[in-house]
């Protein structure tokens, strides 16, 4: 009779587990930072309670007509001899605000896949059969990836579990939902909840061997148990590096709204790829309005 032995990457699943319970087990506590979000999201403004006070009336000077006429004369002699060199200049600055613009886009592409890739296709997962990086140089590759990331994270509050989707096709375009669950502990053994929802359309614009740049929106909903949803929008901007074997390095930056309140995120991981499975550790610095909700975090991505 045969035995079945498990396999490495069985007890490296189990033992990431083990250690992520370990430590949001010791996250420390601050009571009542979930509420402070509740009234964060639904505070109403001020300025339509506030009485409009009566206006001044303007002090005109006697000689205010005639000043004026001065000037206004003056400068329509003025204008035939600078308004070429104005309108010149202007065409000059707004065609350098574009570029300067639109650099953050433009500029990787232009590094990471113009002038390296011809034909990029998508690797089964980062570093595939002793590949360099993670997107080949391949017309007849895959158009299409998918990536799932199971995270756990601590906060000020407690702790956050997190889970990613994302789905690619035809090269450009991503479907993805990110849930995070924000969990605080109270007395004596209950707990409080909020979760986040962020189902989001995102462009990849760059790739490259040793690099992938995309962008997206989408949409942020608050959902309460003890009231309604509460909803915004979200804009991001990801990077991902494959700089050698087996490391992934990744970025997001991201700014938006959730009901009254502003919601930013500036998070960065590493990690260690085992086969289609990425390891990683890092720090998710996300605020909603003046309550932290983010902390270090760590995870594991499967990639297919």
């Amino acid at each position: 009779m045969k035995r079945h032995h498990n396999s490495p990457l069985l007890w490296l699943i189990a033992l990431l587990l083990t250690t992520s319970s370990g430590l949001l087990a010791a996250a420390p506590v601050q009571a009542g930072t979930l509420d402070d979000i509740r009234k964060e999201v639904r505070e109403n403004d001020d300025d339509d309670e506030r009485e409009e006070r009566p206006s001044r009336p303007a002090h005109r000077s006697p000689h205010r007509s005639r000043h004026h006429s001065y000037h206004h004369g003056h400068s329509r002699h003025s204008c035939h001899s600078t308004c070429h060199h104005y309108h010149h200049g202007h065409h000059h600055d707004f065609g350098t605000a574009m570029r300067v613009l639109f650099s953050p886009f433009w500029g990787p592409w232009v590094v990471v896949e113009k002038n390296e890739i011809q034909h990029p296709a998508y690797s089964g997962h980062p570093y595939q059969k002793g590949y360099s990086g993670y997107i080949q140089d391949d017309p007849k590759g895959s158009r299409n990836a998918f990536s799932m990331t199971l995270e756990g994270g601590i906060a000020s509050y407690g702790f956050n579990q997190t889970i990613d989707a994302r789905l690619t096709l035809a090269r450009r375009f991503e479907l993805e939902l990110v849930a995070q669950r924000m969990v605080e502990p109270t007395a004596p053994t209950g707990e409080d909840s909020l979760v986040l929802l962020q189902p989001q359309l995102n462009a990849v614009f760059a790739m490259g061997r040793h690099a992938l740049f995309r962008t997206g929106i989408g949409v942020n909903t608050l959902v309460d148990p003890q009231s309604k949803p509460v909803q915004g929008i979200n804009f991001h901007y990801d990077m991902d590096f494959f700089p050698v074997k087996p490391l992934v390095l990744s970025i997001r930056l991201g700014a938006g709204t959730l009901g009254e309140a502003s919601l930013t995120q500036a998070r960065m991981t590493a990690g260690l790829t085992l086969y289609k499975v990425e390891f990683y550790g890092g720090y998710d610095s996300q605020w909603i309005g003046d309550q932290s909700i983010g902390g270090p975090i760590a995870g594991a991505r499967l990639w297919f």
